[in-house]
């Protein structure tokens, strides 16, 4: 079966913020950029997330 893997790499902060909004069910959205890939890997040019207050 297939998987997906992300990573990223984020600042305590960002996690930090991006974690509160998910427990709070304020999160709406998640999204990311891929660019070229190779050897089965495709890196992620920028990514961001969508939440309402």
């Amino acid at each position: 079966m297939p998987s997906f893997n992300l990573g990223l790499e984020v600042t305590r902060q960002q996690f930090t913020e991006t974690l509160w909004l998910f427990r709070e069910k304020l999160l709406n959205g998640f999204h990311f950029n891929v660019g070229q890939g190779a050897d089965n890997h495709w890196p992620i040019k920028s990514w961001g997330a969508s939440f309402e207050l």
